[in-house]
């Protein structure tokens, strides 16, 4: 289960994997996430969100790929 909501955590965004190097961004994950949903659902931890609340920590997850990509285009 471990290694599996590790794979979650990077493929859907939540932490994703990149390098910088002489000031360049690389991301090492397709541009394709997966919904964040798939890695917060098996966590009972975050068994209390609510769609609503899931969907907000979509659109953050979103929001700071959308950055990661910005910076590795430049």
């Amino acid at each position: 289960m471990t290694i599996e909501l590790g794979r979650l955590a990077v493929l859907t965004g939540a932490f994703p994997i990149y390098e910088i190097g002489n000031g360049c961004y690389k991301l090492n994950i397709s541009s394709k996430l997966r919904p964040i949903e798939e890695y917060l659902k098996p966590q009972g931890r975050f068994r209390h969100l609510t769609n609503e609340e899931i969907g907000k920590v979509q659109e953050e997850v979103n929001r700071r790929y959308t950055k990661l990509l910005e910076k590795a285009q430049t």
